[in-house]
């Protein structure tokens, strides 16, 4: 009996047209594949079709409304940035030191990781309400934006120094493999940052990302070494975006989220598609990440479906 895979595609990630290219190509070389690929939203027919054949679910986002009646499932995780960051030191992969800050408790004491950190809510994205505070007045905050509005819970995290204008890398990994890297670099018409005590004036942005940041592929073999260790720690979720600080005095390379749920794959969404206008060529022509991911998911497969 041939085996069966199933993609699954969420709006929010807009991955339609990838998927629907993926499946083709697996389709193509790999004949006794089947490929399917639906949405995640309730279809009994669909999922009565899909359960003829032993299959793998692969879902970038965790399921919310598709619930296969068989097969082994790869999806994205409902877990929070503080699990994330458990999860990666009792495996060993360096990261910077980090308090949670509870509602409830009192502050932490993270005098001793500088006379500023980077605060970020438990959950949120795209740089929402990341902030530099001053070590001495580390505590509980309530959000400024959407994204964060239900933080319970925030990280105090160790400032690494990345240059006059914060840099980071984000990997995109399927199941360990890369499929594309980018470094992206602050705005150089903002204020630089001199040092980690370089925050007394204020107004100084750490998010990489924001408005104006140039964007460059990157190809340094160790961060992709390092993208794929961190990978490694989380086998059963599929795609993640990890993003990597390189401290610019040691070279140094610390791993300060993996975005276990999913919403960094949208090679085709509006916000990587702008991102991709900057760069001037589109993300997957780095590595051809989609006959990788290709390969990737045959042999997955082979290897899960049930």
């Amino acid at each position: 009996m041939s085996l069966q895979l199933v993609l699954v595609s969420h709006r929010a990630v807009s991955d339609h047209p990838d998927l629907e290219r993926i499946a083709r190509s697996i389709e193509r070389d790999a004949p006794d594949l089947r490929v399917r690929v639906l949405r995640d939203k309730r279809s009994w027919l669909s999922l009565a079709r899909a359960a003829w054949r032993p299959t793998l679910v692969f879902s970038a986002k965790a399921l919310r409304k598709l619930r296969p009646l068989r097969g082994s499932v790869l999806q994205g995780s409902q877990q929070s940035k503080i699990e994330e960051m458990e999860e990666l030191e009792r495996a060993g992969i360096p990261v910077p030191r980090w308090r949670p800050v509870i509602r409830e408790a009192a502050p932490p004491d993270v005098g001793e990781f500088g006379p500023y950190v980077v605060m970020k809510p438990d959950r949120g994205g795209c740089g929402a309400d990341v902030r530099i505070v001053r070590s001495a007045k580390v505590r509980f905050l309530d959000a400024s934006t959407r994204r964060a509005a239900r933080a319970e819970r925030w990280i105090a995290q160790q400032y690494v120094h990345t240059g006059p204008w914060p840099t980071a890398q984000r990997v995109l990994t399927l199941c360990g493999t890369p499929l594309y890297a980018i470094r992206t670099r602050a705005d150089r018409s903002r204020a630089p940052i001199r040092n980690a005590g370089d925050f007394g004036g204020g107004g100084k942005n750490i998010v990489a990302s924001a408005i104006g940041c140039s964007i460059e592929f990157c190809d340094d073999a160790d961060v992709l070494e390092m993208a794929e260790r961190a990978a490694r720690v989380f086998p059963e979720i599929p795609a993640l975006g990890v993003d990597i600080l390189r401290d610019v005095e040691s070279g140094a390379l610390h791993v300060i989220e993996v975005n276990s749920r999913g919403g960094s794959w949208g090679f085709s969404s509006r916000k990587v598609a702008a991102m991709q206008q900057v760069l001037g060529r589109p993300f997957e022509s780095q590595f051809d990440a989609f006959a990788r991911a290709a390969r990737v998911l045959t042999e997955q497969t082979r290897r899960l479906a049930r």
